[in-house]
């Protein structure tokens, strides 16, 4: 029996599988692997943090997304207080993870920030620090 594998449309696409992680009382950080098609090849929870922070280790998530031949990506963490709003140190982040990515040939296609009740698409927001949206790959992925 063949598997019909989701496929991300759009950023709201994203807030189902984050759905686990939304109430959580310590920040979550969850990298979302995709195939050029954005059907999601797997998905985890890479690292755990306190109650208004989260380290992680932009080595260990290019080799998760290796190890998964990931072609495109997302990345999504939980905000315990219930703001969504990035901070600085999130859009920091964010551009440290995009760059890891571009280095390896894999796209960053979105950062997902989720509250109890809402989310913050960095995506949405126009955020990301490069042309990203722009890339034929990711267009053909938000059809």
């Amino acid at each position: 029996m063949k598997t019909i594998k989701k496929t991300i449309n759009s950023p709201s696409d994203t807030i189902d599988l984050l759905i686990p992680i939304a109430k959580k009382k310590q920040e979550h950080f969850m990298v979302i692997c995709l195939n050029e098609a954005c059907e999601i090849i797997s998905k985890k929870v890479l690292f755990i943090g306190s109650d208004d922070a989260c380290s992680f280790n932009i080595r260990n998530i290019a080799w998760y997304l290796c190890k998964k031949q990931a072609r495109v990506f997302i990345v999504a963490h939980n905000h315990p207080s219930g703001d969504v709003t990035p901070s600085s140190a999130d859009i920091e982040s964010t551009k440290a993870i995009q760059e890891a990515g571009k280095l390896l040939g894999i796209q960053l296609l979105d950062h997902v920030i989720i509250g109890r009740d809402s989310y913050h698409s960095m995506l949405e927001h126009n955020e990301l620090t490069d042309d990203s949206s722009k890339d034929r790959r990711l267009i053909a992925c938000l059809r």
